[in-house]
């Protein structure tokens, strides 16, 4: 252990030069371009963010009107307004 030298003594006469086969800097030789960050948001994360700004679902109303489904007396605009045309078209209308 006698050829540990002090600190800050230098037993070589030339310079070490860096390994070229690693390179210090990811971005080294890049010098012209200007990095700037960027941020991916997936799909799923817009969606997501969609799902916060909708109303709150009531579930007590969604159970009735799922109930007067099952039961068959459902109705809605649509079904009421068909009913009329009927209605007036068997009446002569």
């Amino acid at each position: 252990m006698n050829d540990i030298g002090h600190i800050g003594e230098s037993r070589s006469s030339h310079p070490i030069a860096p390994d070229k086969r690693y390179p210090r800097h990811k971005h080294q030789g890049r010098a012209n371009r200007q990095l700037e960050d960027a941020v991916d948001v997936s799909a799923l994360a817009r969606l997501l963010s969609q799902l916060e700004s909708l109303p709150d679902i009531r579930l007590e109303k969604v159970s009735q009107v799922r109930a007067a489904i099952e039961r068959g007396n459902y109705e809605t605009t649509g079904k009421i307004d068909i009913t009329i045309d009927r209605l007036v078209q068997e009446l002569g209308g």
